[in-house]
């Protein structure tokens, strides 16, 4: 790998803290719990044959196999499918049973043909999907038509799956358009927006040395039946963790689609194509990384207004060492940029970019039983780096940060924290340039699943939102107004992300 010049970070100067109560338990990052009964796991057609009455008319399906099947399969697979879409839902079982559906790796697809709503709202929390055991979820939107996306992982029953939603509204309403299902956990998913479609890549199990991409409507969610869906990352190690990005915020491209994976061997692979999403002029293409001692933790981010290098990403490394990645395309580059022996002790690193100016989050420990959210910055488009505190290390589990920077409004940064009876979710806003951190303003309603990543992104009408994982499912909840340090003096940039 072409390493950067390797420099000692900076730390940047002191700011205003947080003065948060202690508390005594221990920070953990759990995947979503599996059942005493997946010793047993059903097959598809168990999970067709859960559906009540209402659910099967409304369910327009598809099958997908983990594995390549002889056309012939293939075709009774897909006619097991058409008789279920016109109605005849037990001649479609019977069709599985007599295919030999139970123990064979196929998953199945749900187009609701009415998406499926919630009206569970709490003050001004509100709920997305109907789906209650919830983890890693995404949010983006359309730059044109405002729609808003959340993907997420769920466990339901003895399955699992993941499901896309979409608000119309500015996120005051959600309805459920999709849902795919098989009966071993996913192993992560990636969703990003470019143009008229919303793209989702998963990895699970289920076809473990694969990536595989679908697309869905911006308009109204819909699957794209055409796609279907297409493989980008085939053979080889397993797939561990992916990443979508595309460059659809920045309106002087809008023309390409990044893929970005982990494999289990330590390599990170990376292809691209344009705005077809592979199916146009511009096939899925393989481009070199250098890099081969990643582990965990990846995520990626387009350089809005970039100079050279217009993609970015940060992982961990093989020596538990936080990296930094960009590519010119051509020219590769990445380096560690934590100090060493930095105390990272798990859980999601979030990495946000802005003409040039970097910044990357994590959870730190630099004592048994203290935790805070630190965070790396860089103005040279990751060849020098500080460092410095979005909450100092303290007796309180605080834990999974996310941060964005788009659309040149200065970086926000969330962070979740395990406080007792209500856990909190925190928020504080700077500009690129300065670290004028306002205030931390805890904002949401519910108490959320401390240990369970939550994600923040600006909205297409202005503000700010964060979907929280709960107890009661996922949660879509807008920040407060983030006054920045200053504006009683006539700061000329007194707040961001004002809620409209």
């Amino acid at each position: 790998m072409s390493v950067l010049k390797n420099r000692l970070p900076v730390r940047e100067p002191s700011q205003t803290l947080l003065n948060l109560a202690l508390l005594a338990s221990i920070l953990a990052f759990p995947a979503l719990p599996v059942s005493a009964s997946d010793a047993v796991a059903p097959d598809v057609a168990d999970i067709l044959r859960r559906l009540e009455p209402a659910e099967r008319v409304n369910a327009r399906i598809v099958f997908e196999p983990g594995s390549a099947f002889p056309s012939d399969q293939l075709d009774e697979l897909d006619g097991a499918a058409a008789l279920w879409n016109s109605g005849r839902y037990d001649e479609a079982l019977l069709r599985l049973e007599a295919f030999g559906v139970a123990g064979r790796h196929v998953a199945v697809g749900f187009s609701w043909r009415e998406p499926l709503t919630s009206s569970n709202t709490r003050l001004d929390a509100v709920r997305i999907g109907t789906r209650t055991i919830v983890s890693n979820p995404y949010l983006d939107f359309h730059p044109g038509n405002g729609n808003i996306f959340v993907v997420m992982e769920f466990q339901d029953a003895t399955n699992y799956g993941w499901t896309l939603n979409l608000s119309t509204d500015n996120g005051a309403t959600w309805t459920e358009t999709w849902a795919w299902e098989f009966t071993t956990p996913i192993r992560d998913i990636g969703m990003a927006v470019l143009q008229d479609f919303v793209y989702v890549a998963t990895s699970s199990d289920f076809a473990s040395a694969q990536s595989r991409m679908r697309r869905f409507s911006t308009v109204d969610g819909s699957y794209d039946l055409t796609y279907q869906w297409h493989t980008v990352v085939i053979g080889g190690a397993d797939v561990q963790e992916v990443e979508v990005v595309t460059n659809g915020a920045d309106p002087a491209y809008n023309n390409r689609l990044y893929h970005l994976a982990v494999l289990a061997d330590n390599t990170m692979v990376f292809h691209a194509t344009d705005e077809d999403g592979g199916v146009g002029n511009m096939p899925w293409t393989q481009h070199t990384t250098g890099v081969t001692n990643a582990v965990s933790s990846l995520d990626a981010c387009w350089n809005e207004r970039f100079e050279s290098r217009y993609l970015f990403a940060t992982y961990v490394g093989t020596d538990n060492g936080i990296y930094n990645w960009s590519t010119t395309g051509a020219s590769p580059a990445g380096s560690r940029i934590d100090i060493n022996g930095d105390f990272w002790i798990g859980g999601p690193v979030r990495i946000a970019v802005y003409d040039g100016v970097v910044m990357i989050v994590y959870v730190y420990s630099p004592v048994a039983g203290d935790f805070g959210i630190r965070y790396f910055i860089s103005h040279d488009d990751g060849a020098t780096w500080s460092w410095g505190h979005a909450a100092l290390a303290q007796a309180d589990d605080l834990t999974v940060p996310d941060v964005t920077g788009r659309d040149g409004y200065g970086f926000t940064v969330v962070w979740g924290q395990e406080a007792g009876a209500v856990d909190p979710v925190w928020a504080r806003h700077r500009s690129y340039q300065y670290p004028n951190w306002n205030r931390a303003e805890a904002f949401n309603d519910i108490d959320i699943m401390s240990a369970v990543p939550l994600r923040v992104e600006r909205l297409p009408t202005g503000g700010y939102a964060a979907v929280t994982p709960t107890t009661f499912g996922l949660f879509f909840e807008r920040l407060p107004m983030l006054f920045k340090e200053g504006f009683e003096f006539g700061d000329t940039q007194p707040w961001d992300g004002t809620v409209p």
